[in-house]
Order: structure tokens, then C-alpha cells, then sequence
């Protein structure tokens, strides 16, 4: 059911387009020839006169209105435009509208961003002459798509629910008798008869897949931890389900996640029940009522093993939701994969009421379930070569401190990985510096700078020689996991920030030989401050900024500074893969170590965690005190 405010806009419309409703969408009463389209099935063919009365549209979440970005060209221009969705979670609100610089919108006469009353939101644009809405929509969404990676090969999309399998900037929506002569797709997913869907002279490839409401699994409670059964299921819109918005302060306990006769649906110890889609497609808006739970229970036993039960499972973990088991799960979810699965059994609700393994345990739930479920990683199987790569740079006067750090470069599990060692007034010919660069096992540059050269235009000269089409620095004598990178990546992807990084939490104090982990602060949002030993960006992005500035101390602020102004965003990562060294000397903040032992909400007297961190085995001192 539409809001009633947002009724009151649609009145008037030529043209009234809805998802994510289903039967539950009452469009206003009309008898002036209003057209309305149920967005949700297969490419409409609309031809509504353009430029008449208003072109209304209106999605059920932000979920909904990222897969109408699909369909955009086959929706109708207007002079008058509204895009509304009905239930958007805080955290998915937009924050800009990037309209593009087109002739067709130099006659904007006026646009209006407005957030209703409760989850409403909606964008009014009105010009001159006439305008597509699916060019608003793109607008709209084109923060948080910005970095989904190489656009190719282009997905097109037939048939009823077909835009659910191939969610992402690369879709694009098509029709059974599709017409152009230059091929508008490389790949087209029917879930019709795919002898009818286009493929422009055998150019496109067609890959036939079911509706994902509809399709039966195999019944059997066998366990499949180790089972190769691997039928597909639709990918993930990390732009909208994803890690934004976990929180470390849930006290809802725990709810159980069962079918209900008809869909999963949410049941906890106060009697409250909240369901899910029947078809799978977990929103932005469903993961923002589940964040207060501190734990999901899955009861596998309860459902008849359908592609849409497998798909709000796999949603669910790449969003973070810490999940848990009833039992192993049976042969018809094993296309969630066995590192998925293998997480969802590690804990118990009860191990979860800490937040600390709460929070290694959806860190681990989604890093398996992101890089097998997103749609960037259903792209990526679909193309060969394309992928990001990055430099490690890491600008060092301390030979010491070198062995350490590129171990841990050599270890982090991205595979396109290269370090770029600027030895900032020590010559690489000194034997304890030639032995550590000769230890590194992935691609090395050495950049030698003179002592003098202030710190900023140092890391610079690192930067000029870097490669990657993404650039990061680390600090040489702090810790990092293994996943460090990789979880950069995986939140620049689905965050859309210009730059990525961390807030320190985990801290060892040398002069204590003790680790303690500051307060705790909700990690996975937008920010203005970040750890500058976590930085991660986009190469070019970074040149184009002008780089660091020529400083001798705080050159990350600068940056911060530099990327904020030009209103970029600024995203946090989960803290527990960046431990913070402070040394006992030799620091340019000069406060005594004790300062960093006050106000913490965790300890471990004589532990590196550091050490830990590496070789990533947190768990043990999840549970120490």
C-alpha cells in the first residue's frame, strides 16, 4: 500500500510505476487513462503520451529502486517527475542527486529532495521539456554504484522477475522482441523460453534461469558441508544489502528465522514476527529492522528448500546478520557455498551475547557470503580479467620494522597485491634493509627519497610509482590482517566511498606489553576521521586530488580534508583487522602510554594482539579477559 501522502502525489500522473509491492499495491483512483505498471515483472513496453501530467514512480525500499535502474531507458519522459520510495532505511538515504549534464536537463526548473514522514523519501524534479524518469532514478542511485568495477559484459534481462538475477550497473532491462540493431547486451538471463529471448545474430549468450520464487530445491536434511551441489541462485545488491549499519550495541537477544507456510519470517521472544520476501530479494529496509538482534537462528528443518529460502539466507550474511543453526544444514542450501555455511555453525546464541565474537563472527559471515553472492562477484565469473589491484605503500627511515610489515603484505589474501617500499633517507644497499625487500613475495618497487624530503611529498614520490588501479598506505610498524585489503575493497565497492579506511580500536601498548581495545564505536558507517596506517583509494582519484600535501607531520588529515571538500564520501571499516603500535619512544604525539590504557573496554595484559591479528586468530582472544 502506497502512503497516503505520497497517494496524494500520484494523483495526477500520467504514468504510475511501482516495485517491490506486489498485490499490496492500491494505486490511487483515476479515470483519466492513467497508466500503471507493476515494474516487478518482465521489461515493460510503455508508450504513455511523454510530457503529459506527471510521471510517478515509487519502489517499496532502496532495494526495489536499484534494480529499476535496469529498466531505465524503457521508462517514459515527463515534464514532471517524482521517484518515492515508500520504506528507506537512514543509512541509505541519498545525501546528492548526480543528474547528467545533458541537454534534455538544462531545462530543470526545479528539484526537491524530501524525506515524508517515518522511512519516506521521494525526489521531485520538474522542468521545461520533457525528461526520462530512468535517468532520475540513475541519479538518484549513483552514489553508492559508483564503484561496482568494469561495467562489461553487459547483462540483459527477459521475462518476469528476470532483473533479480542480474542486479548491478551492468543490467540492463530488455524485451522478448528486442529490436535494435547494435546488441544492447553480451549476456541475456531469461527466465522465459530461451529461444525467444534476443541475442542480435548469436552475439549474446543466454543463460536460462528459474523465477526465484518459484523454484523447488532438493528436500533432504542430509549435511552438505562438503557437497558440490552448486545450483545458482540470484546475486546479492551489495549497493543496498550489505554490512552498512552493523552495530555492535544490539540487545534485541536472539529471533529465529522460519518459514511460515509462505516465506521466511522473523519470530522472537516477545511475540513480534516480521516477514521477509517470498521471493528472496532481502531489502535495505528488512536488514534495518533485524540489526537489533544479536543473533539470527535459522531453522533449516522448517522450510521445503526453495532458490528464494537459499537467497534471503545468503542476503542476510552478506549484510552481516550474525546467523546461527538450528542444525546443519540440509542439501538444498548448499549453493549458500561451505565457507557460508561453515560460519552460520561456528556459534552459538549464547557465544554471540559478547559483542566481540559477535562482531569476528559477521565479519567472517560476510566476507565469505559477499565474495560468493555479490553482484560484483556474479560479474566477475561472467568476465576474465578486470579486477582491482593494489599498491601497498609503505614509507619507512626504520630498517628494523621492515621484515614485519612486508610479511604481512605477502600475506594479505588479495591476489593482485603489490608494495611500493620508500625508503625515506636509508639506502637499500644496507644489509638489513637488502634482506627484508628480498623476503617480499609479491611485485616490489623501491623508492629511495632523501632524508630531508618532508614526510607528505615522500609518500608522494611512493605513490607516483604505484600501479594499482588502487592505491593504499601502511604504516611499518603496525599490524594487519591477512584480509585487510580485501575488506577495503569489498566496503569501497559497496559503500561507494571516495576513500575507505579505519577507526583505531586495538591497541597494543609496548611500554605495558599489553593490547586493549578502546571503546567501542559502531564501525560500518560514514565518517570524517579514519586511522591513517588504513587508507585505501582509487589511484587516479588520488592523483587527481593532488596527492599529500607537502608536510611533515598529519598528511592523512589533508587528505581527509582534501576529500570532503570535494564532497566525496568517507567510509569505516570493522576495527579488527588494524592492531595500533605505540611504541614506547619515538613518537611525534608525545602523551605517556598511559593514556592508552584508560577508558578501555578490553584487555590483555602480556599479549600481542598484534601478532594475533596476522595470523588471524582473534577468536582465542575473543574469549580471553
Amino acid at each position: 500500500m502506497i502512503p497516503e501522502h505520497l497517494q496524494r502525489l500520484a494523483g495526477d500522473a500520467a504514468f504510475i510505476g511501482h516495485a517491490g509491492f506486489g498485490r499490496r499495491f492500491a494505486a490511487p483512483p483515476s479515470d483519466d487513462g492513467t497508466v500503471v505498471a507493476d515494474l516487478d515483472g518482465e521489461a515493460p513496453e510503455l508508450e504513455p503520451p511523454d510530457g503529459v501530467g506527471g510521471i510517478f514512480l515509487i519502489a517499496r525500499t532502496t532495494t526495489d529502486l536499484h534494480r529499476l535502474a535496469a529498466l531505465g531507458p524503457r521508462l517514459p519522459s515527463g515534464k514532471r517527475l517524482v521517484v518515492a520510495v515508500a520504506d528507506m532505511a537512514p543509512q541509505h538515504r541519498p545525501t546528492s542527486i548526480a543528474l547528467p549534464p545533458t541537454p534534455r536537463w538544462s531545462s530543470l526548473v526545479e528539484l526537491r529532495v524530501l524525506r515524508g514522514p517515518d522511512a519516506h523519501w521521494r525526489v521531485e524534479a520538474r522542468l521545461d521539456r520533457p525528461a526520462p524518469v530512468g535517468e532520475l532514478i540513475g541519479a538518484v542511485v549513483a552514489a553508492r554504484r559508483r564503484n561496482l568495477g568494469p561495467r562489461a559484459p553487459r547483462i540483459g534481462a527477459v521475462g518476469p522477475k528476470a532483473a533479480h538475477w542480474t542486479t548491478g550497473l551492468h543490467a540492463v532491462g530488455l524485451t522478448a522482441d528486442e529490436t535494435s540493431e547494435y546488441p544492447d547486451a553480451d549476456i541475456v538471463v531469461t527466465t522465459g523460453d530461451p529461444a525467444h529471448a534476443p541475442t542480435w545474430g548469436g552475439h549474446a549468450a543466454v543463460l536460462e534461469r528459474p523465477d526465484p520464487a518459484g523454484a523447488v530445491r532438493r528436500p533432504t536434511a542430509d549435511p552438505v558441508h562438503d557437497d558440490p551441489f552448486d545450483a545458482p541462485i540470484p546475486p546479492v545488491d551489495e549497493c543496498t544489502v550489505n554490512p552498512v549499519g552493523f552495530t555492535t550495541a544490539a540487545d534485541g537477544g536472539t529471533a529465529e528465522l522460519r518459514f511460515d507456510g509462505r516465506t521466511w519470517a522473523l519470530f522472537d521472544d516477545g511475540g513480534n514476527y516480521d516477514v521477509l520476501p517470498g521471493d528472496g530479494a532481502v531489502t535495505d529496509a528488512d536488514v534495518h529492522v533485524i540489526r537489533g538482534y544479536e543473533s539470527l537462528r535459522v531453522d533449516w528443518d522448517s522450510h521445503p528448500g526453495t532458490t528464494a529460502g537459499v537467497r534471503t539466507v545468503a542476503a542476510l550474511a552478506a549484510a552481516g546478520v550474525p546467523l546461527v543453526s538450528r542444525a546443519p544444514a540440509p542439501m538444498w542450501a548448499a549453493a549458500l557455498g561451505k565457507d557460508v555455511l561453515v560460519e552460520i555453525d561456528r556459534y552459538t546464541p549464547a557465544d554471540l551475547a559478547d559483542p566481540f565474537p559477535r562482531e569476528l563472527h559477521s565479519v567472517r559471515l560476510r566476507r565469505a557470503a559477499l565474495d560468493r553472492h555479490a553482484a560484483y562477484a556474479h560479474a566477475g565469473r561472467l568476465r576474465s580479467g578486470g579486477g582491482a589491484s593494489v599498491s601497498v605503500v609503505l614509507c619507512t627511515r626504520r630498517p628494523e620494522y621492515l621484515p614485519a610489515i612486508i610479511e604481512q603484505v605477502n600475506r594479505q589474501t588479495h591476489p593482485e597485491t603489490e608494495l611500493i617500499a620508500v625508503l625515506h633517507g636509508v639506502p637499500k644497499e644496507t644489509p638489513a634493509i637488502a634482506a627484508a625487500l628480498a623476503t617480499a613475495t609479491v611485485p616490489l618497487t623501491v623508492v629511495e627519497v632523501p632524508g630531508e624530503t618532508v614526510f607528505g611529498e615522500a609518500l608522494n614520490r611512493g605513490f607516483r610509482a604505484a600501479s594499482g588501479t588502487h592505491v593504499a598506505k601502511f604504516d611499518d610498524d603496525d599490524w594487519y590482517s591477512p584480509h585487510h585489503l580485501a575488506d577495503l575493497l569489498r566496503a569501497e565497492r559497496y559503500s561507494g566511498a571516495a576513500l575507505v579506511g579505519a577507526h583505531t580500536e586495538l591497541i597494543h601498548v609496548e611500554e605495558y606489553d599489553r593490547t586493549v581495545r578502546k571503546q567501542f564505536q559502531d564501525a560500518e558507517a560514514f565518517t570524517v576521521h579514519l586511522s591513517g596506517g588504513t587508507l585505501l583509494m582509487r589511484r587516479e582519484h588520488f592523483h587527481a586530488l593532488g596527492g599529500y600535501r607537502p608536510v611533515r607531520t598529519s598528511e592523512d588529515r589533508g587528505l581527509l580534508q582534501d576529500v570532503l571538500a570535494e564532497g566525496g564520501g568517507v567510509y569505516k571499516i570493522h576495527p579488527l583487522g588494524y592492531v595500533l603500535s605505540r611504541r614506547a619512544a619515538g613518537h611525534t604525539w608525545d602523551v605517556g602510554s598511559e593514556v592508552f590504557l584508560e577508558n578501555s573496554v578490553r584487555e590483555w595484559p602480556g599479549r600481542n594482539l598484534g601478532t594475533l591479528v596476522v595470523a588471524d586468530e582473534l577468536e582465542q582472544c575473543a574469549w580471553d579477559r
